[in-house]
């Protein structure tokens, strides 16, 4: 029942995290600012032309990456 909704909402699940998204999310943490989990999530986000949906206005440091920052 679980995949098939994830399916149908378009949610997809990220498996691994790629090398080139280590180094970018270090790069952020290092110069932005911006948290450790957050980096990681938004570095895979960015490789996989994924919309980060969040409350969280930190991720406004990331312009890079498509985010909805919801009220």
């Amino acid at each position: 029942m679980l995949p098939s909704l994830l399916r149908q909402l378009d949610i997809r699940v990220v498996d691994g995290v790629a090398v080139e998204d280590v180094d970018i999310a270090v790069k952020w943490v290092l110069e932005r600012g911006v948290n450790p989990g957050d980096a990681f999530i938004s570095a895979a986000a960015r490789r996989l032309n994924a919309v980060v949906n969040t409350m969280d206005r930190d991720w406004e440091r990331l312009p890079e990456v498509k985010s909805v920052i919801l009220p």
